[in-house]
């Protein structure tokens, strides 16, 4: 194969690879490949974004705060 400065390598020109639009996308995806469903408990850390809370609630998975630090490691 030619390389030219479109040409991927390694792990992007991979067939094991899906490309998403937006991250919440990939992620449902992600939370289907565990098998996780409708009931299951997941820990998500308070301080995130709510748009990534649409996956859990397409599958309504249930979703438990933890805290975080200022450095936001659990707390």
């Amino acid at each position: 194969m030619e390389k030219n400065k479109y040409t991927r390598v390694f792990p992007i020109d991979s067939n094991n690879i899906s490309y998403y639009g937006y991250g919440r996308v990939a992620l449902l995806e992600g939370l289907k490949t565990l098998g996780l469903k409708s009931g299951d408990l997941v820990l998500i850390p308070e301080y995130i974004c709510n748009v990534v809370l649409a996956p859990f609630n397409s599958l309504k998975i249930k979703v438990i705060y933890y805290e975080v630090d200022e450095a936001l490691e659990p707390n």
